[in-house]
Formats: C-alpha cells, structure tokens, sequence
C-alpha cells in the first residue's frame, strides 16, 4: 500500500463527510441502499459488522476518488492535475502493471518531462501545465479505461487502511454518527423533530469488544479508569449516539465505559473524550 495515496484518501474522505451535498445526496443513498435491504450487507447499521459502515466508506471514498473521479479532478488545474496522474501511476505500478506497458511507458515520460521543466525554468513549467492540461487528463481517463480492473484490485485495501483510521479517532467516530441524524436516517422528516430509536439493540460480538477496548487502552472514555488492569471492574460497551436518540449498531458508535459512567450517561448524550494519546506533553505557561 502507498502510504502517500492512503493519507491523500483520508483527507479527500474527511472533505467529503464535511461536504453537505455529498452526505446529503451521495452518501444517504449509498446508505439507504442497505437499511432498505436492496444490496449487502442488509443488515449495515442494524448490526455491528466487519464490513460494516467504516469500510464501506473507505470503499466510496475509493471509488469516488480512483474510479468515478470525473467530477472530481475536472476542477483541478495545473500541478494537481500532474500530481494525480503521479498517484495514479504508483497505484498502477504496486497493482502490478509493468511500468515498461506502452501506456504507462508513456505516462512516466511525461511526468518526467514536467520534472526537468521544473528544475530547468519554472515559467516555462507552469506554462506547459496550463497549455496541456487537458492532454494530461484524457492521459487520466486512458488510464482508467486501460486499467480499472488494476485499480479495482487495490480497493479493499485501502478501504481497510481508511476504516482503520477513522476507528481510532474516536471524536471523529462521533461525528459520523451524528452525521446520519444530519442526514435523516433516524427518519424524522423535519429539523424541529426530536430524534428516534429505529434500530434495537444486538448483543456485540467478541471481535467487536476486542476492537473497541483495544481502541480505547482498556480506559473509560470519559474518566479514564482503567478498567483491564482492575480485573473486579465492570465495564460496559456504551452507544456514543444512544439508540434511544436515533444511534445506531455500527462499530464507529461504541466506546468504553466504566460502570459509573454509563449509568450517568444513561440515554443522554455526552461530550467525547479523543482517543488519540498525547505524545507530545506541552507545558502551559503561567500568566
């Protein structure tokens, strides 16, 4: 996996969850086709799953990006254009497709030609950007064409490596789940209404707890106890998003509680602690 395309997914996907057009349009009907039992998983949000919401998203964010991009890279002018067409290449390369192919031969010329431009004059480079810019993007679309089996190979991976690193953002766990109230899945229909249960609870696998106390270190989210090393702890798999307030089963909304502070919480919703650890401890002055 190259970890340049991975981290440029990430941030394209954190823009797109931040994009109310694509929530409200793209990702809600992607969405529907699951809760309404058109396309598997049918059980997506009902159930806490592997292949649940955070991989599929990975898997939209994918496509949306490497496959169905044409809306995407259409706005993108000069540099960026060479720089996709560099990503898409290196995609191509570790998918296996041998760089010595007519296409791809032909592909990397070019990228080195705007390579020497750039060391040699830098006007003249930026003129060349602009005066081929839609050469370089039908150069994109031949590479698709040509190799969508290739790029198709990748996905799952890199939908993995994505869900992976929304999961350990627990914060950024919350968001999503709040996003789908956004977004109408509880099934209120006007913004005054208060949110719904639709969903019932379902007990949680052991793959599941694993993942959810190995994000959170064995600590309460919100005190911080230990609760793996003080074995007479009770601990409890808490919905960030209560059901009872329109939550739903997915992975993305749990997290670890103590005993005290889920029977607190009860079915409110409270403010969540990030589950990113503080490497960096910085010192705050004194006024």
């Amino acid at each position: 996996m190259n970890s340049t395309i991975s981290l440029k997914l990430f941030s394209f996907g954190i823009q797109k969850l931040h994009d109310p057009n694509w929530t409200g349009l793209e990702l809600f009907d992607k969405l529907k086709q699951h809760v309404r039992q058109r396309v598997e998983p049918k059980n997506m949000l009902f159930e806490t799953l592997q292949n649940g919401l955070l991989l599929h998203l990975g898997m939209w964010i994918y496509e949306e990006y490497l496959i169905h991009y044409e809306e995407e890279f259409i706005e993108f002018e000069g540099e960026y254009i060479l720089w996709y067409l560099e990503d898409y290449i290196d995609l191509l390369i570790d998918s296996g497709v041998d760089q010595n192919e007519p296409l791809i031969s032909r592909t990397i010329e070019q990228i080195n030609s705007f390579n020497i431009l750039y060391n040699d004059d830098e006007n003249v480079y930026y003129g060349e950007l602009q005066e081929r810019d839609l050469e370089l993007k039908q150069l994109i679309v031949s590479l698709s064409e040509e190799y969508e089996d290739s790029i198709q190979a990748k996905k799952l991976i890199y939908a993995q490596d994505f869900a992976e690193r929304i999961f350990h953002d627990r914060v950024l766990c919350e968001f999503i789940s709040k996003l789908l109230l956004v977004i109408g899945f509880d099934g209120t229909e006007e913004e005054s209404e208060e949110p719904k249960q639709w969903i019932k609870r379902k007990y949680l696998q052991s793959w599941a707890k694993k993942a959810i106390i190995a994000r959170d270190r064995g600590q309460c989210s919100k005190c911080g106890r230990n609760l793996v090393m003080e074995l007479v702890a009770s601990y409890h798999f808490d919905h960030i998003l209560p059901l009872f307030q329109g939550g739903t089963n997915d992975l993305s909304n749990f997290q670890l509680l103590c005993e005290g502070c889920n029977l607190e919480k009860s079915k409110n919703i409270i403010p969540v602690n990030t589950s990113i650890p503080k490497y960096l401890q910085i010192k705050k002055s004194k006024n």
